[in-house]
């Protein structure tokens, strides 16, 4: 195995993703009595501690842990521990279909409890830092490791940032313990626990549920040759260029860059993007909706959303929630358009003149009475009527009612 040092061809470059075949980055070392994949620039100043899953030193699972270290800008160093001591779970007995498997499945589980991880980290990390130097920790765990890592982030927690990839053994108990900057990337498999689980955390946090992707298709499940699933395995290893770092620790933070509430690229919901060309195609899209309403009767959010992420990589951060919530608030802007676009006119006369004969109140504004048409439909219409005989100037409209205004004598 190639080992790197922070000034190879190797350490420069993003490793691609491959399905089959991959050559591991980094090199095994015994790191606290136990056999450690360790990956990425050893002067590197900040480090994450990956726990994988119960099928250990998977491929797929080796090559994120190659993506950690090199995926982002800023280099880190990985160490990855065999907790299993070279007996991990074999990936044929999950899930269990026999009742063989289901037994051999157990009976492995047993003496491999989430503490014999969580014991043993203090002096991992130690015995790290007294070869290595000091460094910032953030922490990964996939399915069982998810677990520790959970229970790990609690108070007095060693790290700066923690995240679940297909968390296994979900507690909402854990979830109110945490208190640091915390990502949980579900498969479909966690969804019908996410919703409590996401309620319980109080904290800095990105929570997604990937659609049709199955428990461990981040680690020893990634199924690579299939296209869609590779896409999945590449979005949330942050391996697209629009996509940068999704499991990303910049600065000591959840970056999940997707969307993170804190620094995240758009907020569908307000339009506030700082990346002009993520804000261009999600303006684009709730002006979709507000030109055509009828769009989302006739197309479902999600299949939507499958063909806009083919298309535009950058709606990979959308969810189908998120389009629900931009519908409504396309629907609400539309409601209040007219009334805006009246009270911007309202504005526009106010500032002719101070002062103005038949000025009258509109909506508790004193303006001048020559207010102008809103639209293409408007006229004007006198009436008679009122104690002079002379009547008024009205103006109506024939594309919308809510355009009539009474222009004064």
């Amino acid at each position: 195995m190639q080992s790197i040092n922070g000034h190879s061809a190797a350490c420069c470059n993003i490793p691609p993703v491959v399905s089959e075949g991959c050559t591991p980055k980094g090199t095994y070392e015994a790191i606290g009595g136990l056999k450690t994949y360790v990956s990425g620039p050893p002067s590197a100043k900040k480090a994450i501690l990956v726990i994988y899953d119960i099928f250990g030193y998977y491929p797929q699972t080796i090559q994120g842990a190659d993506i950690l270290a090199q995926g982002s800008g800023e280099k880190y160093q990985v160490f990855m521990p065999d907790f299993f001591e070279g007996e991990p779970a074999k990936i044929e007995w999950y899930p269990p279909v026999t009742d063989e498997q289901m037994k051999s499945l157990m009976d492995w589980f047993a003496p491999r409890k989430p503490n014999i991880a969580i014991e043993r980290i203090p002096s991992i990390l130690r015995n790290i830092e007294e070869k290595y130097g000091e460094k910032s920790w953030g922490a990964v765990g996939y399915c069982w490791g998810g677990k520790v890592i959970a229970i790990t982030s609690g108070p007095n927690s060693p790290w700066k940032v923690s995240a679940q990839l297909h968390p296994g053994m979900m507690d909402v108990e854990d979830a109110g313990k945490i208190t640091i900057p915390h990502v949980v990337l579900a498969s479909e498999e966690e969804r019908k626990d996410m919703d409590a689980y996401e309620r319980e955390l109080k904290v800095e946090k990105y929570v997604e549920t990937f659609e049709d992707q199955v428990h461990g298709f981040l680690s020893a499940r990634a199924d690579l040759e299939d296209e869609v699933k590779r896409s999945a395995y590449e979005r949330a290893y942050g391996k697209r260029a629009s996509s940068p770092g999704a499991i990303s620790m910049e600065n000591g933070r959840a970056l999940a860059s997707f969307q993170n509430p804190q620094s995240l690229d758009c907020d569908i919901s307000s339009l506030h993007c700082k990346n002009a060309i993520t804000r261009n195609l999600v303006s684009g899209y709730l002006s979709i909706y507000q030109i055509h309403p009828r769009i989302n009767k006739m197309i479902p959010a999600t299949m939507f959303l499958r063909t806009a992420r083919m298309i535009f990589p950058a709606f990979a951060r959308v969810q189908s929630t998120q389009l629900a919530g931009a519908r409504s608030f396309a629907s609400m802007q539309m409601a209040k358009r007219p009334t805006l676009a009246l009270m911007e006119r309202v504005k526009e006369s106010a500032s002719l003149s101070a002062s103005g004969k038949g000025a009258e109140q509109v909506r508790g504004m004193k303006v001048r009475s020559s207010v102008k048409k809103l639209c293409e439909g408007c006229k004007s219409v006198r009436r008679k009527g009122g104690k002079s005989g002379k009547g008024h100037v009205y103006i109506i409209c024939s594309l919308n009612p809510k355009h009539k205004q009474r222009q004064g004598k």
